[in-house]
């Protein structure tokens, strides 16, 4: 919308002129005001609905706020969204992301927009820890908080893009030659000096990692928001530990519940599918079976020959692996994210001392300092997917709730 939506909102500022065509306006750092405003989200709720484009008050004050200083912010329009993909709910804007117009032209329906999502964390403070017959609790040595990926993501390219940085959408990277030049999809050619490698689980012609032994499979699936999920998991993050594998849940900064597990490719096999699968786990371990009774199976996403315990030990001038391209570790609880910005800082770091020309130190130093995290959760992990060292684990965690505490930090690696 162009005009406010609160007929008490202060009046719209001014419009700061057009860029020279071809370039970009500086994105402003409405990040203190968000912050500050995420105070009131007790009394203006966001998608108060569970609906990721229904109503949402916090969000309308947010923009009418912004737009009084400058009038380029605006709403995440989705005008292609129909009412029907969104349980007939009309779609006008996306959730909880706010727009900055940062281009020549009118501003309405503009593509040409840097994307803010506006929403914290859920605050995670207890581990919950459950096999088929049993469960144990204790608190995490610190606060937690449940962040999706995206949001995350979003956060940090939201930095980049503040200091300098151009940012691609859409480019599908299908090669890395040893050269370092980087083929695209579409027959395009990148040539760059340093490359920075970070494509999560998914492998990249050219720089594949090794896979030994049995491989294991990574399956997600999402639980839209419901205040009976909510009310189940609470604050904590849950492990759910089952022979051939484990699962973790936690509600995210939407209210949705990420369900991640890790299991033998036998097991996947024998059960004839994901489906299938989710299905016996449930039944077989019933705390598990009332989160899965909440998952939305349009969401189910799996990721074959995930290698885990894999740790890039050297790698070629110029390029610097990261994340589980740099480490694969069981993410118990958030590890993943851990070893991603950890190694994330330790490469930016090694290039601005040394160049193209560091990152074979870079990868040998992160190889060193994750051998430990890697090694003490794929323990912890092999301990866990046994009928008898799950109900171990549980005991132990029952008994003496510091531990967990105290295993969790071995599990975790400093930048």
């Amino acid at each position: 919308p162009t005009t406010p939506t609160d007929p008490n909102a202060p009046a719209v500022g001014p419009r700061p002129d057009d860029p020279p065509a071809g370039s970009r306006l500086p994105l402003p750092d409405a990040r203190p005001f968000i912050n500050a405003m995420a105070s009131q989200l007790n009394v203006l709720p966001s998608c108060p609905f569970g609906r990721k484009y229904s109503s949402n008050p916090w969000l309308d004050k947010l923009i009418d706020n912004l737009r009084a200083t400058n009038a380029r912010w605006g709403y995440n329009g989705k005008p292609t969204r129909q009412a029907e993909h969104n349980d007939g709910v009309p779609v006008t804007c996306a959730g909880d992301e706010i727009a900055y117009h940062y281009a020549a032209g009118e501003s309405m329906n503009s593509p040409q927009v840097y994307l803010i999502d506006t929403l914290g964390g859920h605050r995670v403070t207890q581990l919950a820890l459950f096999t088929s017959k049993s469960s144990a609790r204790a608190p995490l040595p610190r606060p937690a908080i449940g962040i999706s990926r995206q949001r995350l993501d979003t956060l940090l390219l939201e930095q980049a893009i503040l200091r300098g940085a151009a940012i691609e959408r859409g480019v599908n990277i299908r090669t890395i030659e040893p050269n370092g030049e980087v083929r695209a999809a579409d027959g395009s050619v990148f040539d760059a000096e340093s490359l920075f490698i970070a494509t999560g689980k998914h492998d990249v012609r050219g720089v594949s990692r090794a896979r030994e032994g049995e491989t294991t499979v990574g399956i997600r699936v999402l639980a839209p928001p419901h205040p009976s999920l909510s009310a189940m998991i609470g604050d904590a993050i849950e492990l759910h530990l089952f022979t051939g594998g484990y699962c973790g849940v936690m509600i995210n900064e939407r209210g949705v519940g990420n369900i991640c597990m890790a299991v033998r490719k036998s097991l996947l096999t024998r059960a004839g599918g994901v489906a299938a699968l989710l299905a016996r786990l449930g039944t077989d371990n019933p705390a598990l079976g009332e989160r899965l009774a909440f998952a939305d199976p349009r969401t189910f996403e799996a990721i074959s020959a995930v290698p885990y315990g894999w740790i890039a030990q050297q790698t070629l001038m110029g390029q610097f692996r990261l994340g589980d391209q740099a480490a694969v570790i069981p993410s118990l609880a958030g590890e993943g994210n851990g070893i991603a910005l950890a190694s994330g800082i330790m490469a930016a770091s090694a290039w601005l001392d040394g160049g193209t020309q560091a990152a074979p130190m870079f990868q040998q130093k992160f190889a060193a300092a994750a051998r430990r995290p890697v090694g003490t959760a794929m323990r912890l992990w092999h301990l866990g997917e046994t009928r008898i060292g799950g109900q171990l684990a549980a005991h132990i965690v029952r008994l003496a709730p510091s531990l967990a505490g105290y295993f969790a930090g071995l599990t975790r690696i400093d930048a």
